[in-house]
């Protein structure tokens, strides 16, 4: 598909997705963002990236670092602690019910 084919629409870029390589002390840091299109936040449509992550290459390796949520950091620690409470509490009240 060609820009002229679709006049009122934006062409997307691989420079959309994919930012400039930063290049400091050997190692090499290409942002990566995730397309939508159109774009959800938009109303008129168009092309919208969220950040996803960050390649990284150093000593001629290659790889992909995802940005994970700040909230997933203190969230999956803490639903953890909560389920063992739960079952803990739940194991103790069965134990209580239980017929001898």
């Amino acid at each position: 598909m060609t820009s002229s084919e679709t006049p009122d629409q934006p062409v997307p870029q691989v420079s959309a997705v994919f930012g400039e390589p930063v290049t400091s002390d050997g190692i090499t840091v290409i942002p990566v963002a995730g397309s939508a299109w159109p774009a959800p936040a938009k109303a008129a449509g168009g092309v919208g990236a969220l950040p996803r992550g960050y390649i990284e290459i150093k000593d001629g390796t290659a790889a992909y670092r995802p940005l994970r949520a700040p909230w997933v950091k203190v969230a999956v620690p803490l639903a953890g602690l909560l389920a063992g409470t739960v079952a803990s509490l739940l194991a103790r009240s069965l134990a209580r019910c239980r017929p001898r």
